[in-house]
């Protein structure tokens, strides 16, 4: 599953097929974003893993990490399998301060943004993510479309939603 190029850098020799969050995996993605080799000590907490795929993870000395959403995928004769690892959601800066109508958090200020860039996130509605700031207070949100005073959905803005 994994290969080594003459230039030093990973792949994974999966093809190309979309993650279940949107990321497309091709060959392109891998180059520019890096494969996402784990090291194999992933702990699955999906009740509904499958034995026999928990046990072939097992055994691969890598396995591959979404850079968007974070799900393990591990491909195997019976096709490609994601599952979510037991490690916490991307951690993004919400400016706090900026709120949408519905009290979503802005996630648009340059250190937002530049984080979002370094994950290789995709900002769409449904990414989940662990929101903070800088006085120490965290919360698990997801991504959503932006609502403005009006109560209208701003697509060119997005806002971090805790439920």
């Amino acid at each position: 599953m994994v290969r080594i190029s003459e230039a030093g850098t990973t792949f994974c020799g999966v093809g190309k097929f979309g993650c279940r969050c949107g990321f497309l995996w091709t060959f392109e993605a891998e180059l520019e974003n890096g494969g996402h080799l784990l090291p194999n000590k992933v702990v699955f907490m999906e009740v509904e893993t499958p034995e026999r795929i928990l046990s072939y993870a097992l055994e691969q000395e890598n396995v591959l990490r979404c850079p968007n959403c974070r799900a393990v995928v591990v491909e195997d004769a019976d096709g490609i399998h994601f599952f979510v690892a037991a490690t916490e959601h991307p951690r993004l800066y919400v400016d706090r301060a900026d709120r949408d109508f519905l009290g979503g958090f802005g996630v648009r200020s340059p250190r937002s943004v530049s984080e979002a860039a370094d994950q290789h996130l995709i900002m769409k509605p449904g990414l989940w993510i662990l929101a903070y700031d800088d006085s120490g207070w965290s919360a698990e949100a997801h991504i959503e479309t932006w609502v403005d005073e009006n109560d209208e959905l701003d697509a060119t803005r997005m806002a971090a939603r805790v439920d």
